[in-house]
C-alpha cells in the first residue's frame, strides 16, 4: 500500500513502514526517542539494512527470512555443540591464548600507578574478606597456607584500571578521567543472600587490589608464586536477567539494576572482593526511567572491543 502512494518507491517498503508506523506510536506511547534512549527501531532498521546490502533488492523479504532462519539454526547448533566456534571466534582464542602466556596476564593484569594505600582501601574488616576469597580460591593447600602464613609481611597495590585475563579494559570508581563509557560495571559470579547458587550479579568495581609474597619467601619457592589480583566490588541486588531468546538472542543476559541514590542503598554487598581472574566480563550500562518513575540500569555484556589500552 505504502509503495503505491509513495511516487518512485521501491518494493521493500519495510524501513518506510517502521518509520511511519511503529517509530510513530513508539512516540505517542513512550515520548521523543532521545530523551529515553530508545532506539530500537533505529537499531531494527539497520540490522535489515546490513542483511539485505550488496544482496538482492527485487525480493529483500525473501533474504531477510532466510538470513533469519539460518541465524536461528546455527544459534540451535551452539547450544546443542557448545564446542563448535566460529573462524571468528577460533582465530580470536589463538591470539588471546598467545597473549596470555604469562602468568600474570593468564591471571589478569593492573594498569597504571598505584594509590596510596588507606585505611579505607585496606582495612580489617576487607582483609577479612580477602582472606576468605583467597581460602575459596586457592585448591593448593600448601600455595594457600603459604599466603596466609605470610599474610601480614604482604606487598599491597591498590590500582585504579586493570586488564582482564581475556584482554579486556576496565575500570573503577577511583578511576577520575572522562571516558566515553564508564568500564567500573563487570559481571561477577555471586552466592546470593538466599543461598542459591552461584550466579551472574552485576557489580561495579571500587578498586583493584594486588598482593606479593615478600621476597624472602619468594626465594624459598621453586617456582615463583603467582600475584594475586582483586577487584574490590559493590554488588547490585539480582534479578531475573532477560530470557527470552527472541529478544536476547541464545548466547546473551541482561541484567538489570535499579539507582537508589546513594551507594549502601543501591547496591545489596558493598567491598566484596572477586579474584580478577574470575570476573566474567565487562558490563555496558544503560539508564531508563521506569514504569514506577525511578531510575534504573540495564546491563548486556560487552562483547566488543573499540580503543583504549587492551594485549
Amino acid at each position: 500500500m505504502l509503495a503505491q502512494e509513495l511516487p518512485g518507491a521501491s518494493a521493500c517498503t519495510f524501513n518506510l513502514h517502521l518509520l511511519t508506523c511503529q517509530l510513530y506510536l513508539q512516540c505517542v506511547e513512550r515520548g521523543i526517542t532521545h530523551e529515553l534512549f530508545e532506539l530500537w527501531v533505529e537499531r531494527l532498521i539497520g540490522e535489515f539494512k546490513q542483511r539485505v546490502k550488496y544482496r538482492t533488492r527485487s525480493e529483500p523479504e525473501k533474504t531477510m527470512v532466510g538470513d533469519d532462519l539460518v541465524r536461528r539454526a546455527l544459534q540451535g547448533w551452539r547450544l546443542q555443540y557448545p564446542d563448535v566456534f566460529t573462524w571468528q571466534e577460533r582465530s580470536g582464542q589463538a591470539t588471546l591464548r598467545a597473549g596470555a602466556s604469562s602468568s600474570s596476564s593468564a591471571a589478569g593484569e593492573v594498569l597504571g600507578a598505584a594509590l596510596k594505600v588507606t585505611a579505607d582501601t585496606w582495612g580489617e574488616a576487607l582483609q577479612q574478606r580477602l582472606r576468605r576469597t583467597l581460602q575459596h580460591n586457592i585448591a593448593d593447600v600448601e600455595l594457600r597456607q603459604l599466603w596466609l602464613d605470610n599474610w601480614q609481611q604482604l606487598g599491597v597495590g591498590v590500582y585504579r584500571e586493570a586488564l582482564l585475563p581475556g584482554g579486556d579494559y576496565v575500570t573503577s570508581t577511583a578511576f577520575t578521567r572522562a571516558r566515553s563509557r564508564d568500564g567500573s560495571f563487570v559481571m561477577v559470579p555471586f552466592t546470593g543472600p538466599h543461598n542459591d547458587g552461584v550466579k551472574s550479579y552485576a557489580a561495579r568495581v571500587r578498586n583493584y587490589v594486588q598482593l606479593t609474597l615478600p621476597p624472602a619467601v619468594q626465594l624459598q619457592q621453586e617456582e615463583q608464586p603467582p600475584v594475586l589480583l582483586f577487584a574490590v566490588c559493590d554488588v547490585l541486588p539480582y534479578l531475573q536477567p532477560c530470557d527470552d531468546v527472541d529478544i536476547c538472542g541464545y548466547d546473551s543476559i541482561i541484567l538489570f539494576g535499579r539507582d537508589k541514590g546513594s551507594r549502601a542503598a543501591t547496591f545489596a554487598d558493598l567491598d566484596y572482593p572477586v579474584l580478577l581472574s574470575n570476573v566474567e566480563c565487562p558490563l555496558f550500562r544503560q539508564e531508563y526511567m521506569g514504569q514506577d518513575g525511578c531510575t534504573w540500569w540495564a546491563f548486556v555484556p560487552v562483547q566488543f572491543k573499540t580503543g583504549g589500552k587492551r594485549h
